[in-house]
Formats: structure tokens, sequence, C-alpha cells
């Protein structure tokens, strides 16, 4: 099933968001409604040479992402596809942002912002364990965005896993994933573990969001390493960590969430009952009939179609030896990747808005070094047939989705 298959002219490709190791995200907007969707393209070769435990990886977010649909505060994914070269994922796009942005642009929240920032990942930590029994196992700033309206939307199911009921996960490999300084402890020491390792991560996001820094940390660079970070965190006192202008609530709900045994620390049932969260509305915050405490301006992220995009923003081309055409026992690696959700909730395109978009593909800007900035500027010629240069702004960036 190929991208176009589920878009087709239905939408028009946009700029660029951001790049990784596989391949790029994008924008596409839709033709009649003019909303806005996310689309990660990811090069086949790229990922075969990273082996089949790459290839799993993904598979497994895809999977696990078409589960959690209609879990709360968690990216929706429409649909799933490929061609020859590229697999896609077609997501919702949220156009504030990471929360990890808006944390180094402030340096640290008041503390009913981050009460508001925390009820909503347990909110959808609760489902996502108790209804869908996923753990996600890489809860962090950067991993947690913000929709247009400011509310949380959980994104990367790479290193998610589904469990049993019990929500036990066992570990007999002892690997250890994840990202330094989020992983629990007993997720440190390669032991079989739990739900409770995503609530450990919420402890550590809670005291980041209140304190603008990590709660374990040492002087020596010591907590980029995984067996040195296990030691820091048994030896740190939290109470000699948590800020004297924190309340005494927001101290005693970090301190039950980074409880070091697992069977001792807050999970869905002690935060909703914790006195920090004294007079929340659980329901309406599901249903996402409160205020949050930041609504993204929408006209910080301004997207345009352009043609060449590729071109402006100067993304590297896939290395040649990893262009050659796939075999037939390649391409099965990725049996399963296609999925398309039931519900699309778009109305049919607009034929009129259609050809006037592809018209405007077509055409497409001759560009033009400029000698004093050294960017790339489309031409434009007058009516008199003389050449112009016309700068392309930059409409505003938005990293990894």
């Amino acid at each position: 099933m190929a991208l176009s298959s589920i878009g087709g002219e239905d939408y028009v490709r946009c700029r660029v968001l951001g790049k990784g190791s596989f391949g790029k995200v994008y924008a596409m907007q839709h033709v009649t409604t003019e909303s806005y969707r996310v689309v990660k393209e990811m090069h086949k070769g790229t990922i075969l040479s990273k082996g089949n435990n790459v290839i799993d990886l993904l598979l497994n977010e895809r999977k696990i992402l078409s589960e959690l649909k209609g879990c709360p505060f968690v990216v929706k994914c429409f649909a799933s596809c490929q061609d020859d070269k590229f697999l896609y994922m077609l997501l919702e796009f949220c156009s504030g942002g990471e929360l990890e942005y808006h944390l180094k642009a402030v340096g640290k929240f008041e503390e009913e912002t981050v009460k508001s920032y925390i009820a909503q990942i347990a909110v959808a930590l609760e489902h996502m364990h108790i209804k869908y029994n996923v753990v996600h196992r890489d809860l962090k700033p950067e991993n947690i965005l913000l929709d247009e309206k400011g509310f949380c939307a959980i994104i990367d199911f790479n290193m998610a896993i589904k469990c049993n009921e019990n929500l036990v996960v066992p570990n007999p490999n002892h690997f250890v994933v994840g990202t330094l300084p989020y992983i629990a402890p007993e997720l440190l020491s390669g032991k079989d573990h739990s739900d409770k390792v995503d609530w450990w991560s919420l402890g550590v996001i809670a005291y980041e969001l209140s304190h603008g820094r990590h709660p374990f940390r040492s002087r020596d660079g010591a907590d980029s390493d995984k067996k040195k970070m296990l030691n820091i965190i048994k030896t740190t006192k939290l109470k000699d960590v948590l800020s004297s202008s924190c309340s005494e609530d927001l101290k005693s709900l970090i301190s039950g969430l980074l409880e070091m045994e697992p069977e001792n620390r807050f999970g869905a049932e002690e935060i909703k009952k914790h006195k920090f969260f004294e007079g929340m509305d659980w329901d309406s915050l599901i249903k996402k009939q409160v205020k949050p405490p930041l609504i993204p301006d929408a006209n910080t992220v301004n997207f345009k179609p352009d043609a060449n995009v590729e071109e402006v923003f100067g993304l590297s081309k896939p290395k040649e030896n990893l262009n050659v055409p796939l075999t037939m026992e390649q391409q099965e690696h990725f049996e399963g990747w296609d999925w398309i959700a039931e519900d699309q909730e778009l109305p049919e395109p607009d034929p009129v808005k259609v050809q006037k978009l592809i018209k405007k593909k077509k055409k497409k800007p001759d560009y033009a070094k400029d000698r004093k900035s050294g960017k790339l500027t489309p031409k434009t010629t007058t009516k008199k047939g003389n050449t112009t240069d016309r700068s392309l702004q930059d409409e505003g960036s938005h990293d990894k989705q």
C-alpha cells in the first residue's frame, strides 16, 4: 500500500519538520479542511543496514500506536504504508512542539503548570497500562508534544512493550532500554520490571518541570553512564535535592514517584488521591474540557506547500549503496507494516481545490544563490522579463514527532 493510497490528491506535501537516522518528517495539508497531518518517511535500505532488531522495533511501534488510537494524551496514528523504497506513517500534527522546548524557554514551570502536565501524562499512563497493557519505557519531556490547543501528546513508542494483564515485563537477557536519567533503577539493573518504570520516569519529569534540572546528577559527568547512574540514584537523598521553594504536597508527590522499591512507588490510584491534585476534575481533564496552562501561538509554525523543500532545507540524500533496489526477500521483512484506521474523520476532497493544487505544484521556482548571504532564493520574473530574487522565509521549525 503506497502513500498515495491513503493520501493521494487529498493531501498536498508541505515543508520538512525534521530529519532523523532513517529519513525525515514532513507536514501534509488536507486540501478541503486545510488541516495538517504529519508523515514519517523512513528509508528501507537504511533500516535494513541497522539490522533486524531495528525492523522489529519499528513494527512494534506501528502496532502499538494503532492500538492506542483511542488513548487520551497519546499522539494519534491514522495509517502506515510503504512503497519499494520507503515506510510511511501518517500521524496527528502537534503544532505546539516539544514540552522540553517550552521548559527550556522559561527555565522551570510554576506548580499549577506542573500540576496540569503531570495530570495529563498520568491519565495517559493509566489508560495505556490498564486498558491497553502497554508500558512506554522511554518517557521524557522530549517525547511529549503539545497539540494546537496545548494538551499533551506522548510520542515515540520504539521502546514500548505489550505485556500481560499483571503488567510484568520479563527481562531474561537483562536489557536496559530508555534514556538516562529517566530510567527506573530496576530497569537500570536489567531486572524484570513492570508499569512502575513509567511512574518513576514521571517522577523525574515532575522534578525537572518544577526545578529546571534533573534530580540525579554528578559533577564529573558520571550521570551519562548507566552503572554510575544507578549508584547516583542509590546514594541521592531526595530531601537534599528538593527545593525549599516547592510546596510540601509537590515534594510528597515527587518522593512517592521516585520510590526505589517498585511495589511502594506511586501509581495512578495514589496520584489521583494525592493532595497535590486536590480539586482536580479528572473527568473534564480526560475530555479536554479544562484550560491547559499554555496555548501555542498558531503563528509561530506556518507551513506552506514547497515543491523544492529538499533543496531549500539542504536534506542529505541516502547513500548510493543504500539506494540499490531491495530484493523480494528483503521486502518480506516489512510484512505487517501496512495498516489504516477505519475512521479517518476527513471529508471527500474538493475537485476544484485539487486541480488548483496540482497546477501550483507543477510550477517549481528556479533558485539562485544570494552573493552576500549564500542562501538559496527563488527567482521571480517581472512583466518585462527581468529576473529578481525573492527570499524564502523559514516559517518556523518543529522537531521530530
